[in-house]
């Protein structure tokens, strides 16, 4: 599965990420995030934000998916932090008849089973 994003995927076990940016414009024909493009279990993401517009399958400002991808969908019983964090590019679903397409101004697609707590942020884009 391609993934894509400043971060394309965070797999590392208690990840922890702060103060931290992204203003590039993200773009693929599957999973797409303007700060991050996946996001497995045990990840903690404090004081971050994303600027550029994101164009994918699935596609999110700030994260194109939690549990994105055949690993985190095998590691669901995590927990997922994400606090004071904001996007505000644009963002586009790709145009794929033979696909689902899925947009989100700040998340894509959030398959999680576990803990996903999502706190004082927001998206501003179109």
């Amino acid at each position: 599965m391609r993934i894509a994003g400043e971060l394309p995927s965070i797999k590392i076990m208690n990840a922890k990420i702060k103060n931290s940016y992204a203003t590039g414009t993200v773009y693929t024909n599957n999973i797409a995030g303007g700060f991050v493009g996946s996001v497995d279990a045990w990840t903690d993401i404090t004081k971050s934000y994303a600027t550029g517009n994101v164009t994918g399958v699935i596609a999110g400002g700030f994260m194109g998916a939690a549990a994105g991808g055949v690993e985190g969908a095998l590691n669901i019983l995590g927990r997922i932090n994400i606090e004071n964090t904001f996007a505000t590019g644009n963002v586009f679903a790709s145009d794929k008849d033979d696909r689902l397409t899925v947009a989100g101004g700040y998340l894509g697609l959030g398959v999680f089973v576990g803990e996903l707590n999502i706190k004082n942020s927001y998206a501003a884009g179109a």
